[in-house]
């Protein structure tokens, strides 16, 4: 049932959001309701001065416990109930299928906030609701403030669009070699030509640099094209325009964007950089990667604040759109701005199209009307905000997942459509959904596709479920219309692009791609020194060889291939985030690469071997240098005494245990079987004898897989299989808590007690030695991942060729470790406590 309510009770923040009934009935109950409250908040000061953790505990279940003093919705005003329904059942569908923790939108109808709503949670370790009044940090849509706060300035004529920067800033010189001057206008609409992020105070930079030490880094870069020609994106760009209205306004730029901008448009929970007072509504960003693992995002104050600091209430950010479209007029009735001043912000600049840069806003043409908006997307946040002010129509949105900004986008469109719909006495439209391809359709289809023009390889393959296509720089998932008709992308990357396979070739956003071979692979054994992992645990950059080709991921999804230009030197393409910018691998005075300078930012490169934010408590064996250990918290002797002491739970019903050794069937599978020596993560021996069982079904299954390996080549190499319960109790005791995770909770058993789950790898038959993989055995770190985007295309071939094999014939591989596969019917087998001396 949707709610209705006073829209003036949604226009703006206040503390009382009720509305009581003068009868003595609800009076008598407010009274108590206050008296209540009052007892629960001197509770909660008193248990929150104890205990921190508790106060933290309290501010979420009092979001649970409480709703209708913290609502998560704003009711939707008379007349836009059913816009409310509908969006609702979208965006659940779309949180759920992309897996979306949290998200907050507001919709705003001429004067009014017509309807805002939060969804799931901007915190889930805290479960803490999303709600109307959660802070976002809306990344790049602050580079609107920064324009309007310029224009501001242009129109008191203490600045000028056309006049050049150097005039204003004398001291930030630019490698310019073109004859152009940078002016204004340039960097309002990312014409300058200059590079992406400063050296210091970037996206990337934790440090918290001021925004002084953050222009000083600009001096001296190159201007990459001709100012006013090509569209090169730049924070940058918008920082040195923040430097300079601090510079000509005689303030702080957080203090003047307060002033001039928030104050007076009415947006009380909104700020430039992380105040304290916002931060308990702070909605916590969720990080992600190909292989499904999730992470919380950092928080931290950038340099480049005038390109992507401002943090603010999708409610907040409605009333700044509502300013704009009312003329540059405030709630309170302040002009802000000057129409004929907004008029020319949305005008795209240095072309004759409808659909562009303005300056500072994204134009184009919707159906004959004009739309202004700007995307955000920083560390686990997406936002999209979007006007058509002809329509006094207004939409914001903001979820918690990163780089999931086409979802976003496609909620805020179909908010969009839904409201000028309404306001045209039409139908409200349908949402457009899809559903997945069943993996028996998608395997014909698995394999490489070569493009007939430019000759690259991509790849098309089934993992998480679903059917990819890697178009160069993202994997698109690919799905079928709900409605029927062909496929197209939908997912967290990509959506409507239209994909058509048939016998031989795949058809994807209109270019053709041949059915191809496994390619060769084919690379420069120079650049051998070059792959691995560079930069923060917050931002790793990937460098890794795929189709001939020396590949850079950058900011965890966008794939580029690197262009070789001399000694140690690549750059980026002609295109995406970092547009012709330059790659250099720098050394240490050994001679050995000690990291990359991307697009002018210093990666400092990481240990393949080991990841201390997820590998907390590992070391590496001085012996054996192909083996991870953990620290165990337990001596073998204490590990053995809890083992003897517990036992397995009692279970009926099952079928009775027929355990064969495979290696013995087929001799051509080989053991090396960590837990009979120290070799392994503990350190410890918990085998007496070197033996690898399974139920029989599931060794069957494995004398199959390596049948086929054989014609690769390749053949089977068993780490664990069948393993007593007493030894998994030992497993659980002995690991840290943090890495749980990664071993089976003895209270359930584990399918290795069943005798149905195998740890292996792959070996060249003709030589007997293991292939290499992206991770170690039984290391407890993210390159561990069946699907790690890292290690060389080697290894991830490899783990592609195990994981195909094995799946084939019935087994499951394990998401976490590459190693790890269990067969199907698993369930129907009892814990195992026998010793391998007892079978």
């Amino acid at each position: 049932m949707m709610k209705t309510g006073n829209s003036s009770l949604q226009t703006r923040y206040t503390d009382n959001r009720w509305s009581y009934d003068k009868t003595r009935k609800y009076t008598i109950g407010f009274v108590v309701f206050m008296l209540l409250f009052s007892m629960g908040t001197t509770l909660f000061i008193y248990l929150g001065k104890k205990s921190p953790a508790m106060q933290s505990r309290l501010q979420a279940l009092s979001q649970e416990m409480l709703p209708s003093v913290r609502s998560q919705e704003w009711a939707a005003r008379q007349g836009y109930g059913e816009v409310a329904q509908k969006l609702t059942a979208f965006i659940q569908h779309e949180m759920a299928d992309k897996k979306i923790p949290g998200l907050t939108i507001s919709l705003a109808d001429g004067k009014d906030i017509v309807w805002a709503r939060g969804f799931g949670r901007t915190d889930t370790t805290q479960r803490l609701l999303a709600t109307p009044e959660s802070v976002w940090r809306v990344a790049s849509v602050t580079k609107l403030f920064t324009a309007v706060a310029i224009m501001q300035l242009v129109e008191k004529g203490v600045l000028a669009l056309d006049t050049p920067i150097s005039t204003y800033l004398p001291d930030i010189r630019f490698n310019n070699p073109f004859e152009k001057p940078i002016t204004l206008r340039h960097l309002l609409s990312h014409r300058s030509g200059i590079l992406r992020e400063p050296a210091v105070g970037s996206y990337f930079d934790p440090t918290t640099p001021s925004l002084a030490t953050t222009l000083k880094s600009l001096s001296g870069t190159d201007v990459y094209f001709e100012p006013g020609t090509n569209l090169k994106y730049s924070n940058a760009a918008f920082t040195l325009l923040g430097y300079l209205i601090e510079k000509t306004s005689g303030m702080p730029y957080k203090t003047y964007i307060r002033n001039h901008i928030l104050l007076p448009t009415d947006m009380p929970l909104s700020a430039i950089d992380l105040e304290p007072r916002l931060k308990p509504k702070m909605a916590v960003g969720y990080m992600w990667r190909y292989d499904g693992q999730l992470f919380r995002a950092p928080i931290f104050d950038m340099g480049i604040a005038p390109a992507a600091g401002l943090n603010t209430t999708m409610p907040d950010l409605a009333r700044f759109a509502m300013m704009l479209y009312r003329g540059g007029v405030s709630p309170t009735g302040k002009q802000v701005i000057q129409a004929s001043t907004l008029e020319t912000m949305w005008t795209p600049q240095f072309t004759d199209g409808k659909n562009g840069f303005g300056l500072g806003f994204y134009v184009s043409d919707f159906n004959g009307l004009k739309r202004i908006q700007h995307s955000g997307v920083q560390y686990g946040i997406a936002t999209r905000f979007s006007a058509i002010p002809s329509e006094k129509l207004a939409v914001m949105v903001s979820g918690n997942l990163d780089n999931s900004n086409t979802v976003i986008d496609r909620i805020n469109l179909y908010a969009t459509n839904l409201l000028l719909a309404l306001k045209q006495k039409k139908p409200l439209p349908e949402p457009e959904l899809t559903v997945a391809i069943p993996e028996a359709e998608a395997r014909p289809t698995l394999g490489y596709y070569q493009n007939e023009k430019t000759q690259q390889i991509h790849v098309v393959r089934w993992f998480n479920k679903a059917l990819w296509f890697h178009d160069g720089t993202y994997y698109q998932r690919i799905r079928k219309p709900k409605n029927g008709g062909g496929m197209i992308t939908d997912g967290r990357l990509g959506y409507g692009t239209a994909v058509q396979f048939d016998a031989n070739a795949l058809t994807f956003d209109g270019q053709r791609y041949l059915k191809v071979p496994k390619p060769s692979i084919q690379v420069p054994l120079r650049w051998k020194e070059y792959i691995g992992e560079y930069g923060w645990d917050h931002n790793v950059l990937f460098v890794f060889p795929q189709n001939n080709r020396l590949m850079a991921r950058i900011e965890w999804f966008d794939d580029y291939p690197l262009q070789e230009e001399g000694y140690d030197q690549f750059s980026f393409p002609n295109s995406g985030l970092y547009q012709s910018e330059k790659v250099v691998f720098t050394r240490d005075k050994s001679g050995k690469i000690n990291g990359i300078k991307a697009a002018g930012i210093f990666f400092k490169r990481r240990k393949l071997s080991i990841q201390p934010h997820l590998t907390d408590g590992i070391r590496f064996a001085e012996k054996d240098q192909s083996v991870a250990y953990i620290l165990p918290q337990k001596t073998q002797e204490e590990l053995l005494l809890l083992a003897k002491e517990g036992a397995p739970r009692t279970e009926t019903g099952k079928r009775p245990m027929d355990l064969v050794q495979p290696a013995l069937l087929d001799r051509t599978i080989l053991l090396d079987m960590r837990y009979a020596t120290d070799r392994n993560f503990m350190g410890m021996r918990f085998y007496d004898l070197a033996r690898a069982y399974l139920q029989r079904p599931a060794a069957m299954a494995l004398l199959r897989v390596n049948q086929k390996l054989k014609k690769q080549g390749l053949g089977l190499m068993i780490h664990d299989a069948y393993r007593p319960w007493y030894v998994t109790k030992m497993f659980w005791e002995a690991t840290p808590i943090a890495q749980r995770n990664f071993v089976a909770n003895p209270a359930d058993g584990s399918r290795h007690n069943r005798g149905c789950a195998v740890d292996l790898t792959l070996y060249h038959l003709a030589s007997g030695v293991a292939v290499e993989m992206p991770s170690l055995y039984d290391e407890f770190s993210e390159r561990a991942a069946a699907n790690y985007a890292g290690g060389t295309e080697e290894q991830r071939r490899h783990r592609q060729i195990l994981r195909q094999t094995m799946v084939s014939e019935g087994f499951t591989i394990m998401e976490d470790e590459w190693w790890h596969f269990d067969y199907h019917d698993w369930r129907n087998y009892p814990i195992g406590t026998k010793r391998f001396e007892e079978l």
